[in-house]
């Protein structure tokens, strides 16, 4: 075990130019473990931890895109992920996120099971159940010649039994017919992506954009038991502001339309908004963010956010305006992949939430 402990380069794990921690030798020069660990405050489910081991592989991990110099190349990664949390929630699963041909190909897949206690809102009356199921994702995206637009597809499926306990009474008289002692569903839905990326780097970037437009179809004819559309479209923008201010620009909506099962309307998803609390047909998060330097790796984040509802089902009105804003720091953990990490502190129109970041908070 010594001998073992006496062969780690510890100088791996310092930034020669200034003798801070830093990753970026760990993982370009060897590929490595980073253990990440979880620290969920999520105020929909409750305080918990977990830890999510990733493994940086490849031998491009940082290198320049040569098609665009000024944009890395992003790293393939093979991530596991277990966490727990106070109200009996838990999940675990894993899944590799590739880039493979210099770049030319991006794949996501992820496979994993989970326990979710949560409330589903009929306005402003939290109506608690469990869903508890397993998931499966599988995405791939094709870039166009040596542009920055790829196109590629999607599928999602979900086998699920959701539970309401002794909740009768309160269900309003537009919701789905269902089994109070156990609702078993499966969703599965195929569709297309188009997609952009001129951003410099996948994790904390400094300039550019990154727009992904989604079309899905949920349908009984792939496996599923509902049958209805899915759109969704997100635009991220970046830029630089002089040499120690980066502000960032959000604009992500989404849209359901047919026979959507309860757990699966968009809802509104902002810093210091529970999970599902804000749901609809029609969703649109709309948030900007600036990120200050102020000492070496040392940055001040500070955020604003406003999210929009609309649609025709009357258990999805609240009557709320919802408005978010926060604050928080990051340390840049590795200088040349721009990987800043931190901790966020955001504030609701009902709770104040903690976030603990590792790269952008809008990266998905």
């Amino acid at each position: 075990m010594a001998q073992e402990a006496a062969a780690i380069d510890w100088t791996l794990f310092k930034d020669p130019d200034d003798g801070a921690l830093d990753l970026s030798q760990w993982l370009m020069t060897r590929g490595g473990f980073m253990p990440v660990p979880i620290i969920i405050t999520e105020p929909a489910v409750g305080a918990g931890f977990g830890l999510a081991p990733v493994f940086f592989h490849g031998k491009l991990i940082g290198k320049p895109n040569p098609d665009d110099p000024e944009q890395q190349l992003p790293p393939s990664m093979t991530i596991a992920a277990a966490a727990y949390t106070s109200n009996g929630t838990w999940l675990a699963g894993g899944g590799h996120v590739g880039s493979w041909k210099r770049d030319s190909i991006r794949y996501t897949g992820f496979i994993g099971v989970t326990k979710l206690n949560i409330d589903f809102y009929a306005g402003n009356q939290p109506l608690a159940f469990t869903i508890d199921g397993g998931f499966v994702l599988q995405q791939a995206k094709f870039r166009i010649g040596k542009s920055k637009f790829f196109v590629g597809g999607k599928w999602i499926f979900f086998k699920s039994t959701a539970t309401f306990d002794g909740l009768e009474d309160l269900i309003p008289p537009d919701f789905p017919d269902i089994e109070f002692d156990g609702y078993t569903s499966t969703n599965s839905g195929l569709g297309a992506i188009g997609y952009y990326d001129s951003r410099d780097n996948i994790f904390t970037p400094d300039h550019g954009l990154e727009a992904n437009l989604e079309v899905l179809r949920y349908d009984t004819a792939i496996g599923g038991d509902f049958d209805y559309w899915y759109l969704g479209a997100k635009v991220l923008w970046f830029h630089e502001l002089g040499k120690k201010f980066v502000l960032g620009l959000r604009v992500d909506g989404e849209a359901v339309n047919g026979g959507v099962p309860f757990y699966s309307y968009p809802f509104v998803q902002l810093r210091g908004v529970p999970a599902m609390r804000y749901q609809d047909e029609r969703v649109l998060n709309l948030e900007a963010e600036g990120r200050w330097r102020v000492y070496t790796r040392w940055s001040l984040i500070g955020f604003v956010g406003r999210g929009f509802l609309d649609g025709d089902i009357p258990r999805f009105e609240t009557g709320e305006k919802i408005v978010t804003y926060g604050t928080g720091f990051r340390y840049l953990l590795a200088k040349k992949l721009n990987m800043h990490v931190g901790i966020d502190v955001a504030w609701g129109p009902d709770d104040t939430a903690f976030y603990l970041q590792m790269g952008h908070a809008w990266a998905q």
